[in-house]
């Protein structure tokens, strides 16, 4: 199956500027666990981002009972973006791993974002 980008529709204003991932009839999402120091909420997606397919990734259920369970995830590139110190925007090249929505929120509290923006007006604050 192939993986590919959907836009919301613009009536949803949170959502406009920003992509969400899919693969079938599954939506993906970034979470905390699963991309470091990486926050979910400044990444940047390319606009022809590649992404590779990871069959049997392993999560660890740490919020139930303990067990491992495995999902196809998603890998790609991307930019996160933050203000420096001085204040002026910086912009960092990641890699970023995507799960299935369904999968996430197994591993304790964190960020978790569907939407990726495509620009820098699609960034939340």
């Amino acid at each position: 199956m192939p993986v590919r980008t959907v836009v919301a529709s613009p009536r949803v204003t949170d959502d406009r500027g920003r992509v969400a991932v899919e693969r079938g009839p599954l939506v993906y999402c970034t979470e905390w666990a699963d991309n470091g120091d990486i926050n979910p909420h400044h990444l940047l997606l390319p606009r022809q981002a590649q992404f590779d397919v990871q069959s049997a990734y392993s999560i660890q259920n740490t919020e139930g009972d303990g067990k491992t369970f495995y999902v196809t995830a998603i890998t790609a590139k991307a930019q996160e973006a933050s203000i420096a110190d001085d204040g002026r925007l910086a912009v960092k090249d990641v890699a970023i791993r995507l799960i299935p929505y369904y999968a996430w929120n197994h591993r304790g509290a964190g960020k978790m974002d569907v939407w990726l923006a495509r620009s820098l007006s699609g960034l939340e604050d």
